[in-house]
């Protein structure tokens, strides 16, 4: 602990590698909340309705993704010369007051935590009537479901920011706020990766059976690189509007025939 807090050597380098953790923090979150916007925005395919709730979804990534960036060079440029964020030792050098720097981190703190909340909500009204099976829905659900617990992560995170900047010690409750800060940006990435891991963990057949009742009358198909979500087959028609490539259109029409006129 005194090696810790000796004001020279260490003492500075462990304010360098703050430094450093807060710009690529900014870095990290940015990415990890558009993806996750995304996996969100890919329930558009199959939900009617859903314009207003993407418009919102990526409006607000759009603000986060401003704020955390503006955070993140004011983090890197708040001090003249940089390196007095780290050594204050440095003769002339002078930062700008405390309290801008709170503000910064209360405004992303709390644009990311709303960002969560919604990306956890928002699929509910998009899978309410969408034509996905509810296994389908269930596991769009848990995935999504996960950002509240990188929400819970930024709260518990921002009471250890909270602590620090009252304290006189710079020390103080930094290990704990960056494995918070780090398990927010573990979960969020994990919430935004697993899904495109889905054809890895699991194979399915071009036709599969909802339940023993209606076998035959309802199945699912999955459409390479146009749809990766099981569709029902009540869905299906010969003709699906929307704007398709011909690609797309060459597929579905085979895929059509194999589904319905099936050889007698």
């Amino acid at each position: 602990m005194l090696v810790l807090l000796h004001r020279h050597g260490p003492y500075i380098t462990i304010y360098n590698w703050f430094w450093l953790y807060e710009i690529f923090w900014c870095l990290a979150v940015v990415p990890v909340k558009i993806s996750i916007a995304l996996t969100v925005g890919r329930l558009g395919r199959v939900a009617s309705g859903k314009r207003p709730y993407i418009i919102t979804l990526y409006g607000l990534v759009t603000i986060l993704a401003l704020i955390t960036i503006g955070g993140m060079f004011y983090i890197i440029f708040r001090c003249t010369p940089v390196s007095y964020a780290w050594n204050v030792d440095i003769r002339g050098g002078e930062c700008q007051a405390p309290a801008i720097l709170a503000g910064i981190y209360y405004a992303t703190t709390a644009i990311n935590i709303l960002a969560d909340w919604v990306c956890a909500l928002l699929p509910i009204p998009l899978l309410w009537n969408a034509p996905l099976t509810r296994k389908a829905k269930l596991s769009i659900g848990f995935l999504l479901s996960l950002g509240v617990l990188a929400s819970i992560s930024a709260c518990i995170r921002q009471t250890y920011t909270n602590a620090l900047i009252h304290s006189h010690d710079r020390t103080s409750g930094l290990g704990d706020l960056l494995i918070w800060g780090y398990a927010e940006i573990g979960i969020g990435f994990f919430a935004g990766s697993l899904s495109s891991l889905r054809p890895l963990l699991m194979r399915r057949t071009i036709t599969e059976p909802i339940s023993e009742k209606d076998e035959g009358e309802q199945e699912l198909y999955e459409l390479p690189g146009d749809n990766p979500l099981p569709i029902r087959q009540d869905h299906l028609t010969p003709e699906r509007p929307g704007n398709m490539s011909p690609v797309s259109r060459e597929i579905e029409s085979h895929l059509h025939r194999y589904i319905f006129e099936k050889p007698g």
